[in-house]
């Protein structure tokens, strides 16, 4: 028979090793559209500055979404380079995809954000007035983004 003598003492720990790639967080709001195209947006309501979707620059954003939710907190977490993916609850081919070209602005007296945007790419046309959307909001981060208190 053949016999195994004992175990050596443990190795040192490796080196670290290379770090990974960023990730990416996503947050959904829920609005109705409002054709309207200057600021601010009544609650529970999304509007853009112009009325032709390839030429919009600016979102305003209540800070309260279609239920009543409050959520200004999120909307300032909306930073320049974010994208900003919008799509028509009830019509899933009216979509637009956008780039936020600089840090959202809070009006606190008005109670509503203003984000300046790039269009990247759209389906044609703006939704109906009143037409629910959902509001993918996508980060790229590393480290990640803290919170005030």
């Amino acid at each position: 028979p053949i016999s195994q003598g004992t175990a050596g003492p443990q190795g040192a720990q490796g080196g670290a090793g290379t770090a990974g790639e960023d990730g990416v967080s996503a947050s959904m709001l829920k609005y109705a559209f409002n054709q309207n195209t200057a600021p601010p947006p009544t609650t529970g309501t999304i509007r853009v500055d112009s009325v032709v979707l390839a030429t919009v620059t600016r979102l305003y954003l209540a800070y309260n979404d279609w239920d009543g939710v409050a959520v200004p907190t999120l909307l300032g977490l909306i930073k320049a380079g974010d994208r900003l993916i919008v799509q028509n609850l009830e019509d899933e081919t009216r979509w637009v995809d956008l780039t936020a070209g600089a840090d959202g602005v809070d009006d606190p007296v008005l109670r509503y954000y203003t984000v300046d945007v790039d269009v990247l790419a759209a389906a044609p046309g703006l939704p109906a007035n009143n037409a629910k959307l959902m509001i993918f909001h996508i980060m790229a981060g590393g480290a990640g983004r803290v919170l005030a208190p």
